[in-house]
């Protein structure tokens, strides 16, 4: 996979925590914290959509992107975090909430310009697969 072109320009657009604290805090003033993803022991491959991959910009699977893929082995280019959020709930606001969803590991532009981001799983938080986003900031 074509791991060296994912880049993270929110991380130098936005401010931000770089403590890389794995605890639940608040973040005031701060869009994201840098956190390295909790990772996987014995991970296997189930599917993976090649197809995708390709059209992202990613490119061919190989074995050993395996371990970048369930955050066990992140390339120096790389580095993880997590998204602020604040909201409502059950009809009240919630104030910051911090993001239970995933770790970010940036963004890739694909052949067309297309910029895609891309989630791992994060350490403590809620256990919901990744998932991949299309939005520009």
């Amino acid at each position: 996979m074509n791991i060296e072109r994912i880049r993270q320009p929110f991380l130098k657009k936005f401010p931000g925590d770089f403590s890389n604290n794995p605890m639940q805090r608040n973040t005031p003033k701060v869009l994201f914290s840098t956190i390295k993803p909790a990772g996987f022991d014995k991970p296997e491959l189930i599917a993976f959509n090649a197809e995708l991959s390709e059209e992202i910009g990613l490119g061919a699977f190989k074995d050993k992107d395996l371990d970048f893929l369930v955050g066990n082995n992140l390339p120096e280019n790389v580095q993880t975090y997590a998204t602020a959020y604040a909201g409502h709930q059950f009809g009240n606001w919630a104030g910051q909430l911090g993001d239970g969803r995933a770790i970010l590991a940036g963004e890739i532009v694909n052949e067309n310009g297309k910029r895609q981001r891309s989630n791992g799983k994060a350490p403590a938080l809620l256990h919901i697969p990744g998932m991949l986003m299309e939005e520009p900031y």
